[in-house]
């Protein structure tokens, strides 16, 4: 008979196993989400072709910068009913993960499609009602930079925003109010924080091309990001971090690939 020991220690063995397997697809596709941004930046900004030099160095410090991300949001988002629970299922062939996982996607591409509508019609009537804040002189990305675009957002910045900063602030808010496990109303101001931050987090490239901010502008960007950044927090929080991620996808493709065809 194998002692309750050894029975532990293989139990400890598989999920290390494990977390190492999903901290290994993330970062393998954080990594391909950093090469698939550098079409979409380069066409948005004009910026110069990068030499290869540039390219590899730029893609080591983007990697370097993602892995105690990743780390860190696993281990606290395991923590607070978080992190990567989909992929995980997956990655360990669960009963029904692949099925799970399947009307997941399709609720969350669902829900990103129409977030990416949503956030489009406020940004025309933005257009409408206060012309004057028009971006001037700005060529959309192709429709295969955007689509590139929407990939690299997808994946880096669900990473960034809900994996790691929403995780932390969820586990930090339960550590304020000395709980034992996070309630819906902690999950809930982590998500709109981590929402608020995702929306600030557009201005350095809002600032390249209003060529500058004000208040009005600030307010237009932080505003239209937190929509989609609500409802992808909520996505992570009830189905997981590929959830998040499709529904991200879903709503740049809206945003990002469409008016590459009609916006001349």
């Amino acid at each position: 008979m194998e002692s309750s020991s050894n029975i532990q220690s293989t139990n400890n063995n598989r999920r290390q196993k494990l977390n190492l397997q999903v901290f290994g697809i993330l970062l393998i596709a954080s990594l391909i989400a950093s090469f698939a941004e550098i079409p979409y930046a380069t066409e948005l900004l004009k910026l110069p072709s990068l030499s290869l030099q540039e390219l590899v160095v730029g893609i080591l410090l983007q990697t370097l910068i993602n892995i105690p991300i990743i780390l860190i949001g696993l281990y606290l988002g395991a923590k607070v009913g978080l992190g990567a629970r989909d992929l995980r299922a997956l990655v360990a062939r669960e009963p029904k993960a692949l099925e799970n996982f399947l009307k997941s996607a399709r609720d969350a591409i669902i829900i990103g499609l129409i977030a990416g509508g949503v956030i489009l019609i406020f940004s025309s009537l933005w257009n409408l009602i206060l012309p004057l804040y028009i971006a001037k002189n700005i060529k959309l990305p192709s429709g295969i930079a955007g689509f590139l675009g929407s990939i690299s957002a997808g994946i880096n910045e669900e990473i960034i925003l809900r994996l790691f900063v929403m995780s932390l602030l969820v586990w930090l808010l339960t550590k304020i109010v000395r709980k034992p496990q996070p309630n819906d109303g902690i999950i809930w101001m982590a998500n709109i924080i981590a929402a608020l931050l995702f929306g600030a987090g557009h201005l350095p490239l809002a600032a390249e091309i209003y060529k500058g901010l004000t208040p009005v502008i600030v307010f237009y960007i932080i505003f239209l990001n937190s929509i989609g950044g609500t409802l992808f927090g909520w996505l992570y929080w009830k189905r997981g971090i590929l959830a998040a991620m499709i529904a991200h996808f879903g709503a740049d493709i809206i945003l990002h690939v469409l008016p590459a065809f009609f916006v001349k």
